[in-house]
């Protein structure tokens, strides 16, 4: 074979996976360096947290995988970490493990030393993808939260409450705060207050029943 058809030869021998290897990394730089951030799907949070309360919440990549999920509670200038985890990553090329992470974590604030008042709820999702210099695109979100551990005190404003078997009766008191729900419990019933014709909006009337057994 001449010499310029063996040197075209072995030039294409090395072109085809020099084109492949080219072709290989343009596409991993394009998978790799994908821009879309991880996506944080949240259950509504209750306008106050008691002395118990769960924190729900999902976090989403099917791209890059998650690499960290970190949430924390800010309050008066002092910061509580409520979870910080690290996911693992199958190899640099491939990206993180996983995909789909449900969250739960359970808040007692009295034991992670939160006062009544407002806080701020933070989470923070970072995936694994190479952007950021290899940190990764990352989804914040803040909520501010109100946390009322201590229970709405009553005051009964009626004096007439002799009620016979089988009989009704009415009640009118004042909460010390708005609540969710308020009434009367007699047995396994429970009757619902209702706001009256009062101007103070803290004042409710309730009317109940008391069966025969």
């Amino acid at each position: 074979m001449p010499k310029n058809k063996e040197k075209k030869f072995g030039l294409r021998i090395f072109a085809v996976p020099a084109a492949l290897l080219l072709i290989f990394c343009a596409w991993q730089i394009l998978v790799r360096f994908e821009g879309q951030a991880p996506e944080i799907h949240m259950e509504d949070i209750p306008p106050a947290l008691g002395t118990e309360w769960s924190l729900s919440f999902r976090a989403d990549d099917p791209k890059s995988g998650i690499q960290k999920i970190w949430v924390g509670l800010l309050q008066n200038g002092k910061e509580m970490v409520l979870l910080e985890r690290e996911m693992p990553r199958k190899d640099i090329f491939s990206g993180g493990e996983i995909k789909q992470a449900p969250i739960e974590i359970p808040v007692k604030p009295k034991e992670i030393g939160l006062a009544e008042g407002e806080a701020v709820l933070r989470i923070s999702v970072r995936d694994y993808s190479w952007r950021g210099w290899w940190h990764g695109n990352v989804s914040y979100i803040e909520k501010t939260v109100s946390v009322d551990t201590r229970p709405p005190q009553i005051e009964v404003l009626s004096n007439a409450h002799n009620v016979a078997t089988g009989g009704s009766g009415l009640i009118v008191y004042r909460l010390s705060e708005q609540c969710h729900r308020s009434g009367v419990t007699v047995g396994d019933n429970f009757f619902p207050g209702m706001p009256g014709n009062f101007q103070d909006p803290l004042v409710f009337i309730c009317f109940f029943a008391l069966g025969h057994d």
